[in-house]
Formats: structure tokens, C-alpha cells, sequence
């Protein structure tokens, strides 16, 4: 924050800061005349200094909000060293004068932050500084909880009219804010809320192809051999003149006539004939001159080259293979299949099983399957013989895995 009281603390320990153009607030004008960096209140609630390099600056603390709840508040045990603790809420920042400031409700104390020498932040929720007031601890007016003046009476709290500075930065007209002008707008200008001068006048062209649109602008201009009247209309200043014409220019930019179908307006004004039939390529349609270079046949018709083409639409919906409709194909079958009446690839293999109970029926299908133990034989179901870890006994099918020694006998499990 700004402050003026413990100068000589400042100087003994840390190099005297360099004042920034308005370090918090905005710069409403440079120069500072009568006003001081204690500055004053130009109203209950806008306060208004000088900086050291002339910048004129001011903020109007009514925008500051009140903080909400705890969480809007610092925590004397987050303070850091830097003079910060870090929530995600609130910037907790420990000035000259041990105030506890937030980012939201107070950005002029926010803005100039002192890191040394910081007391302990208070813990509970303050009003919001939204009044001009004298700040006794720094020592100049800044936003404060109420509207209180400087006790002593050497800085007076309501700004005096010694103390305006006029500014016009960025404007062209309006108030310079100490109640001169910026300026003055020309002709049809006026002066809007940003001091900038700006047409007042609507052009109006309503009905009108020429002459003034009421604004020093124009509605148009009119064509050669013509002129713009009292009624914003181009009128003719020429006598048209089609004696012995039939078509071509009447001498004003008009018209005598246009000739007909085939014939062409020569340098006389006069309707001749500049048609010759031409069927070079053609079988049918128009010859050029308005005649016929012929008529095509039953499903034909004429396409824009004289060619006499079919008129039939092929139609392969839903079709694999067959005539499209118009003598054309969908698609061909492979091998082993034929096409149906509805355009579909069918196998033309018949399958047989006869006298069979398994195996292949000819047609890439199956006869039938053979019960576990058996296999396919010629299309019967024969037994599977299995002496698979077996060196003697039955093989399932009525034969025998094999035979024991003299003197051995076969165990139940197949072995010796």
C-alpha cells in the first residue's frame, strides 16, 4: 500500500522503491498541480492522489465487495515469510500497516504489498473498504470501511477545485473532468460517452438512384447522355431517334427494336437473316435455324449432342445377375451356381444321400455325423477301434489289443 509514516526504516534497511504509474487504480490524467500523493476524496467513495512521476491516478473503492465467509478471510497461520499464504481463494498479503487484504475487495491494498517487517493478519472478517476515508497508519487517503477525514485538518478530505487535473488522453470532445472541454465536433458530429465525435446524421436514399443521401454523401450517379433531377432520378437529356430503324441504338443509350429468331440487327438499324442450318454430326434435335435434323425411334430420345440414346433406366435393385431392365446384365454366377427369376446367385447342385448315413451328399453338405467311437466308412458309421495305452484286452470293436505272456493275464486297465 502507499504510505509515508517509518521513512527511516525504509532508508536504513531496503533502497527507496520506485513509484510505478499508477501502481493500483487507473491514470486518469498527468501533472499534478495541487494535488499531493496523500491525495483526497473527489466524492464519498473515489479517492484520487499524484505519484512521484506526475501520474494522476484514481479508483472508486463502491466497487469493492465484502468478503463472504471464512475462507474470505487470512489465516495468521498461513502467513508466509514472503507475506503471503497461499489459498485458493484469497491472496493473504501483510502491508506496512499489519492489514490483511484480499484480491477481490481490495485491489489498491493488494496492489502494493510491503514483504518485510510483517506484524500478524488479523483472523476475522472485515466490512468491505468501499468509502473514501484518511488512513492514519500510512497516512494518506485510500479506501477505507467508512467515510473519515484526516484529523488534523492539514489534508483536507473533499478535493478542492485547485486540485482537478484536466485530462483529454484518447478523447476529442466532452468534458475534460474539471468541467472544460475536450473539444468540439464538426458538422452532423456528435460527441458520445467516450469523447469521441461520430456522425449524427442517417444517410437517406429511399426512392432516390442519384443526386444528395442528406449527409454530403451521394445516392448514385446517372449513365452518359442523362441527368439527375430535383427527385433523386437520372432523366434523359438526349431525343431518341429511330427513323428508318428496326433495331440497334436510338442514339440516348436506348433501344429501336430487337430483331427475331435468326435474324441479326446489321449497321443500318435493320433485321437480316444470319442463320445456317447445320446437322454436321447429328441425327437429331435442332438444326440451329429453328428446323429438325431428324426424330429418334420406340425408347429412344435426343441428348444434347444430336444423338439419338436410350431412354430406359437400368435397374439392378436387390439383384446379383440378370437383366438389368433395359438388355443389359446385373452380374454373372460363378462356378456351380445359376441365376434365379429374382436376380439371385442359387447353387445348381443337387444333394444325395441315398443309402448313405454319413459323409460328404455331393454338394459340399454333410450326410449326417457317426456316434463317438465310430467313423465314416463309404457312408456308414463303422466302430473305431482304440487300444491307445492298452497292451492287451478288447480294442472296443470286438478285437483284441493283443496278448499276454506265458504265465501273465490282462488286468482291467489293458496292461499285462
Amino acid at each position: 500500500m502507499r504510505y509515508v509514516y517509518g521513512l527511516l526504516l525504509l532508508l536504513l534497511l531496503i533502497p527507496a522503491p520506485i513509484q510505478a504509474a499508477c501502481p493500483a487504480g487507473e491514470q486518469v490524467g498527468s501533472g499534478c498541480g495541487d494535488l499531493t500523493f496523500s491525495g483526497c476524496c473527489i466524492n464519498s467513495t473515489t479517492v484520487t492522489w499524484c505519484e512521484t512521476d506526475g501520474s494522476v491516478c484514481q479508483i472508486d473503492c463502491s466497487n469493492n465487495q465484502a468478503p463472504t465467509g471464512t475462507n474470505d478471510c487470512c489465516e495468521a497461520s498461513a502467513l508466509s515469510s514472503a507475506g503471503c499464504c497461499n489459498n485458493d481463494v484469497m491472496a493473504c498479503v501483510c502491508a506496512q500497516d499489519n492489514y490483511c487484504c484480499t484480491t477481490v475487495w481490495d485491489s489498491l491494498c493488494a496492489g502494493e504489498v510491503e514483504t518485510f517487517g510483517c506484524g500478524t493478519c488479523p483472523t476475522g472478517c472485515s466490512g468491505a473498504s468501499s468509502f473514501c476515508g484518511w488512513k492514519p497508519d500510512p497516512g494518506f487517503y485510500d479506501c477505507s470501511s467508512g467515510p473519515t477525514p484526516e484529523p488534523s485538518g492539514l489534508n483536507p478530505m473533499m478535493c478542492s477545485g485547485s486540485g482537478c487535473v484536466a485530462s483529454c488522453l484518447g478523447k476529442m470532445c466532452g468534458d475534460d473532468g474539471c468541467g472544460g472541454s475536450c473539444g468540439t465536433c464538426g458538422f452532423s458530429q456528435t460527441c458520445d460517452v467516450f469523447g469521441l465525435c461520430v456522425s449524427s446524421c442517417t444517410p437517406n436514399c429511399f426512392g432516390k438512384v442519384c443526386g444528395d443521401d442528406g449527409c454530403g454523401g451521394t445516392c448514385g450517379t446517372c449513365g452518359f447522355g442523362q441527368t439527375c433531377n430535383g427527385l433523386g432520378l437520372c432523366a434523359s437529356s438526349c431525343t431518341p431517334n429511330c427513323a428508318g430503324k428496326q433495331c440497334g441504338d436510338d442514339g440516348c443509350g436506348g433501344q429501336c427494336g430487337t430483331c427475331g429468331f435468326g435474324l441479326t440487327c446489321n449497321a443500318f438499324g435493320l433485321c437480316v437473316s444470319s442463320c445456317t442450318p447445320s446437322c454436321a454430326g447429328k441425327v437429331c434435335g435442332n438444326d440451329g435455324c429453328g428446323g429438325s435434323c431428324g426424330t429418334c425411334g420406340f425408347g429412344l430420345t435426343c441428348n444434347a449432342f444430336g444423338l439419338c440414346v436410350s431412354s430406359c433406366a437400368p435397374n439392378c435393385a436387390g439383384k446379383v445377375c440378370g437383366n438389368d431392365g433395359c438388355g443389359g446384365s446385373c452380374g454373372t454366377c460363378g462356378f456351380g451356381l445359376t441365376c434365379n427369376a429374382f436376380g439371385l446367385c442359387v447353387s445348381s447342385c443337387t444333394p444325395n444321400c441315398g443309402g448313405k448315413v454319413c459323409g460328404d451328399d455331393g454338394c459340399g453338405g454333410s450326410c449326417g455325423d457317426c456316434a463317438s467311437g465310430q467313423s465314416c466308412a463309404s457312408g456308414a458309421c463303422v466302430c473305431q477301434p482304440d487300444c491307445f495305452n492298452k497292451e492287451c484286452g478288447d480294442d472296443g470293436c470286438g478285437g483284441s489289443c493283443g496278448i499276454c505272456g506265458f504265465g501273465e493275464t490282462c488286468a482291467g486297465n489293458g496292461q499285462c
